[in-house]
């Protein structure tokens, strides 16, 4: 069931079919798909047989984009912009919040769909913060919307990275994209 959603949510931020993703890394709840098509790989974290978080790094733009799925948010509409704050946790006790609020577009490939909220680009550095902390969370206002775990994701983001350098026919040990 899980892999069906993969690639449903995956298939929103590509214009040709789903099929065309590739599994190129898979370890417990985490995946990284490639994205022949577009020349990018995600990050795809499945929790409890559900699709919470999508990471898109495009290596020759140097863009990231972080996608997630809440169910709850069944008030948002398609195309919907909100301002969410983004943060990363290390420990409980210790909180980064220097991305502040982003804006993200609701997204849902029909009515009765999860709503998928989709960030703008972001630089990669969110890829470090996804990798070095335990907790991402995203609030609306001091209203937590979501937050995950992020245990085992810093192999995950380094195989991300190597796969969208590959999708990008760049050199991944070129000192500059580092």
């Amino acid at each position: 069931m899980w892999l069906k959603s993969i690639f449903a949510i995956v298939a929103l931020s590509a214009s040709v079919p789903a099929l065309a993703q590739e599994m190129y890394f898979r370890k417990d709840h985490w995946s990284v798909i490639s994205d022949p098509s577009d020349k990018t790989c995600s990050i795809l974290a499945n929790f409890e047989e559900e699709l919470v978080l999508l990471a898109t790094y495009d290596a020759a733009l140097d863009g990231v984009r972080l996608k997630f799925a809440i169910p709850e948010a069944s008030s948002r509409k398609d195309g919907e912009e909100l301002k969410l704050k983004l943060l990363f946790m290390d420990t409980m006790n210790n909180l980064d919040s220097g991305w502040g609020e982003k804006k993200f577009v609701v997204s849902r490939m029909g009515p009765s769909e999860t709503p998928i909220f989709v960030s703008g680009i972001l630089n990669r550095e969110v890829l470090d913060d996804l990798a070095r902390n335990k907790f991402i969370a995203l609030y609306f206002g001091d209203k937590l919307i979501i937050s995950l775990n992020l245990s085992g994701s810093a192999v995950v983001v380094s195989k991300l990275r190597k796969c969208a350098f590959e999708a990008a026919g760049l050199n991944a040990d070129d000192p500059f994209l580092q």
